[in-house]
């Protein structure tokens, strides 16, 4: 679990490497949870040995919650499906990215089956990043996922259209600063913020550049080789440097006169 912490910049810039033309990139939380007619226990302050006296419907009648939230600007999207398979997560995939088309959508997603159904079709501006195994503390999600069902503690829905009209209520009062503060997990938004002053510098393959040790940061530098040529045929590689702003160079890198 640490170690995807301390990698996570890492998983955010690599998928952007063949997509130079990207000028906005959004990185988003998501997550599923299920809603249904069995109560939500949770405490209750009474009287010394009274105990709390709730009313509650026993049926097994469920549906689930599909959501995204980007942690660092509160931006979301949610979607109310019927079941959890690969057909309900295509859906929410595709209403997902027809929300945020301007932009490339990194989603950092657990590793569930459904995610990752040789059948699904993975829109053009949406990335997946996949967390770790049996790892829900590291999913900012979860902690949306808790405050939501803190509030419908007190639901006491009788049917499913009642539920899922107090969900869409409670779901539509969530400002963007409400789902930043729920789920701006520390990690996470270091790592976009790290991930976004990432400096993409184009070489050609055989050419030995060289940057001024003072701008280098204490940190590896990545290299990758384009899937597709750019326009003038050259084959290039990509390097990517992360950087402070304060670290910046404006300068362009020097030739160690190997070439």
């Amino acid at each position: 679990m640490i170690q995807f912490k301390t990698t996570l910049v890492t998983h955010l810039t690599m998928p952007l490497a063949d997509r130079s033309a990207i000028r906005t990139v959004k990185v988003f939380a998501q997550d599923e949870t299920r809603l249904g007619l069995l109560p939500l226990v949770r405490r209750r302050i009474t009287a010394c040995g009274v105990q709390p006296i709730a009313t509650v419907t026993h049926t097994f009648d469920n549906f689930y919650l599909y959501g995204a939230v980007e942690p660092t600007t509160g931006a979301s999207f949610f979607l109310e499906l019927p079941s959890l398979n690969s057909q309900m997560f295509q859906v929410w995939l595709d209403g997902f990215a027809a929300a945020f088309p301007e932009a490339c959508n990194i989603l950092v997603l657990d590793k569930g089956a459904f995610h990752k159904a040789k059948g699904l079709r993975w829109p053009a501006n949406v990335v997946p990043v996949f967390l770790p195994p049996y790892s829900p503390e590291l999913n900012p999600v979860e902690r949306l996922w808790r405050d939501l069902k803190d509030k419908l503690a007190d639901c006491m829905a009788k049917t499913l259209d009642e539920l899922s009209d107090a969900v869409c209520a409670l779901i539509q009062n969530y400002s963007h600063a409400t789902l930043k503060s729920l789920t701006s997990f520390t990690y996470f938004v270091q790592a976009v913020e790290a991930a976004q002053k990432t400096i993409y510098v184009w070489l050609p393959i055989g050419n030995h550049m060289r940057w001024p040790q003072a701008v280098l940061p204490p940190m590896a530098i990545l290299v990758r080789t384009l899937s597709t040529p750019p326009t003038d045929g050259l084959p290039k590689a990509v390097v990517m440097i992360s950087v402070s702003a304060a670290q910046r160079c404006t300068s362009a890198p020097k030739c160690c006169k190997r070439c």
